[in-house]
């Protein structure tokens, strides 16, 4: 553990300063579309602890998003702009309402807007990782190491998608805006990456009845969340649950 002076304990103390997301013990919408079951499973039920330390990455993320509603609320007061809009997303029957924070959605152009603060090497991965149809079909690349995590975030924004459809919006495309944050020769806009899909209302419903299912069974007597397998490419199972728990690897 690194040591400072007590005038700049004071800033570091600000940055170790847990945010609401960090404190959130219940699901929300960027986890709705884990693929890992086990782990869903474990969040439902509330059964996986808050990680202990404070991740920069995220951190970096946090800030960006602070920043750009900050500066919406300077430059685009009255321009048809929603940002860090809570939205009920739907129920997970037994388990009750998840709700959560949509970006960005803009009225005018009826587009869900989420931004992801990703290392650059990623973004590449990501785009390669899917293609999306003129009519809306969406196909991934289960061969790309990125196509589990993009799924999540497309998941997620149809999510948010009717979220902003059970407010009374109109709702024709969500759209991912990768922000690169670690490359410190990057330009904007060229740091800059955008991947839009038609809303697709059966993604969000799959979802919610899905993790319907999960929580079903995981709440049965008799029934254990260690019984679930997990996710082949789910980070958390491979590197951190522990490799002796798991058959699959």
């Amino acid at each position: 553990m690194p040591r400072f002076t007590p005038a700049t304990q004071k800033v570091v103390d600000l940055l170790m300063v847990r945010s609401d997301r960090d404190r959130q013990r219940r699901i929300g919408p960027s986890e709705l579309g884990n693929p890992c079951a086990r782990c869903l499973a474990e969040r439902l039920l509330g059964l996986r602890p808050p990680d202990k330390d404070i991740a920069l990455a995220p951190l970096i993320g946090t800030a960006m998003h602070a920043l750009l509603e900050h500066r919406s609320g300077l430059l685009e007061v009255g321009k048809g702009i929603l940002t860090e809009t809570k939205v009920n997303v739907g129920e997970v029957r037994g388990y009750g309402k998840v709700t959560g924070s949509c970006d960005r959605y803009d009225i005018e152009k009826h587009q869900v807007i989420d931004y992801k603060v990703v290392a650059k090497k990623k973004v590449k991965a990501y785009q390669s990782a899917v293609v999306a149809t003129g009519s809306g079909e969406v196909f991934f690349d289960d061969d790309n190491p990125v196509s589990s995590t993009l799924k999540q975030y497309y998941t997620q924004l149809n999510l948010y998608g009717k979220g902003m459809v059970n407010a009374g919006e109109q709702v024709k495309n969500v759209a991912l805006l990768f922000i690169t944050r670690d490359a410190s020769t990057e330009q904007l806009p060229q740091g800059l990456t955008e991947l839009v899909f038609k809303f697709n209302m059966e993604v969000a419903d799959q979802a919610l009845e899905r993790a319907s299912n999960i929580y079903e069974w995981a709440t049965s007597p008799g029934n254990s969340v260690d019984d679930i397998d997990s996710d082949t490419g789910c980070y958390y199972c491979r590197y951190r649950r522990g490799k002796e728990e798991l058959d699959i690897f």
